[in-house]
């Protein structure tokens, strides 16, 4: 329940385009970077989820230099996108959100049977 909810955005429906466009009321970053997203996060019926660049490099997470990509949470990025009945479904090529997920799943402290105690 708690990891589709993240998936979920309650009244409201939010486009592809809405996701990925840029802001460039501030004209260009000075390091020739392309602008942040005018969306910066989306509220879901879990919490929110940022809406930003990718990043790449660094050392588990710290240094790492965004590399231009649009994607929602930490690493998924849209695929293809599906207007239903005036809502939108947008086809991700990973779950928006697993660092929260995981995190969450671990402290649930799920015991697996078949798997010791």
């Amino acid at each position: 329940e708690k990891m589709g909810s993240y998936h979920i955005i309650p009244n409201e429906a939010v486009s592809a385009l809405e996701l990925r466009t840029e802001d460039w009321t501030k004209g260009r970053p000075k390091d020739g970077s392309p602008p942040n997203t005018l969306i910066a996060g989306i509220k879901t019926l879990s919490g929110e989820v940022p809406v930003g660049r990718s990043k790449s490099g660094g050392f588990f997470g710290w240094g790492a230099k965004e590399d231009g990509d649009i994607v929602i949470g930490p690493e998924a990025k849209i695929v293809q996108s599906y207007n239903v009945e005036g809502s939108f479904v947008h086809e991700m090529d990973a779950l928006i959100s697993p660092l929260i997920l995981w995190r969450y799943c671990d402290q649930l402290q799920m015991k697996l049977p078949g798997l010791g105690e």
